[in-house]
């Protein structure tokens, strides 16, 4: 399951020169669309080896989180300069960083918002939550920060 499209990819290094520098693999002066939706296969692959720790993977085209988007354009990204030998620094701090994100998403550290999650209801009188007509209130534990 594809979890970004080629436009995501070219979106989150914004510059078509260098995108075709990346995914130019014949050497032609354009962009290898093939190369590319390979990578985002290899991407989105090894992002559910991570997430399927704590959720059912693959999302379905229209529940894959924005995070989830983003981190696969990004890991794309990695591996089309991995494929060309130089991988400039940037891209190995994404790549590093989203590692650890994934780390923290298969031990429960981080939880994904998904599609079919119902959003948490705000705080009111009928909850059982104080709230205040002008929104403030001070807390015994932080006397005036709210």
């Amino acid at each position: 399951m594809a979890y970004c499209t080629e436009a995501d990819v070219a979106s989150a290094i914004r510059n078509d020169e260098r995108l075709r520098q990346l995914a130019d693999r014949a050497d032609a002066g354009t962009i290898d669309s093939a190369a590319i939706a390979d990578k985002i296969e290899e991407a989105s692959d090894w992002i559910d080896s991570y997430v399927r720790a704590r959720e059912s993977v693959p999302f379905a085209d229209a529940a894959v989180p924005r995070i989830i988007r983003r981190k696969t354009a990004r890991e794309v990204l990695y591996l089309l300069a991995l494929d060309g030998g130089m991988i400039p620094t940037y891209l190995q701090n994404q790549h590093d960083e989203t590692l650890t994100w994934l780390e923290d998403v298969a031990r429960g550290r981080v939880r994904l918002a998904l599609e079919t999650e119902k959003p948490q209801q705000a705080p009111t009188a009928e909850t059982g939550e104080l709230a205040s007509a002008t929104g403030s209130f001070d807390s015994p534990d932080f006397p005036g920060l709210w």
